[in-house]
């Protein structure tokens, strides 16, 4: 997502089909940080989103964001959050600690359900279109499936809406 100010905020969707929660293995299986990594060595925003909870990131990032590089290190790193906190340094490819600390500010994790966000779909096209919200839905769904992993623009979207 491009702001309008120019900050870019970068987005990860996956949906977890285990059932368990995310772990620092299971994200970087699924190329989380590898896809996130060149992002935030550029300062940009990342958002990890998914029904089932990333813990370990959540933390660390919330941690990140609230203390200063000096507490974090000394009040945040606890045993077992040290181990995820080198984890995500290896993963991430940072190549000091503070470089670690700095991504984990950029960094955010969103849990939300699934049809939390069919209502809010539901919710915004009612407000944005003339004419049938399922047929806006479906050209939309169709959109973003042709356009993974390409930069999708607001016009791109309004062309398959039939807006002007």
């Amino acid at each position: 997502m491009e702001h309008n100010d120019g900050r870019r905020e970068w987005h990860q969707a996956k949906r977890q089909t285990t059932g368990d929660a995310w772990t620092t293995a299971s994200l970087a299986r699924e190329g989380v940080f590898q896809a996130f990594g060149p992002r935030l060595k550029q300062g940009e925003a990342c958002v990890f989103v998914s029904e089932l909870g990333a813990g370990v990131l959540k933390d660390l990032s919330e941690l990140a964001r609230s203390l200063t590089q000096e507490e974090f290190q000394s009040e945040a790193l606890t045993a077992r959050r040290v181990r995820d906190f080198e984890r995500l340094q290896n993963e991430l490819e940072c190549e000091s600690e503070a470089e670690t600390y700095s991504h984990l500010q950029l960094l955010a994790v969103q849990t939300v359900s699934e049809s939390l966000i069919d209502a809010l779909i539901e919710a915004r096209l009612r407000v944005l279109v003339r004419g049938e919200v399922v047929v806006a839905r479906q050209a939309l769904e169709h959109l973003a499936r042709d356009s993974i992993h390409k930069k999708l623009m607001s016009g791109e979207m309004w062309q398959v809406l039939g807006a002007d």
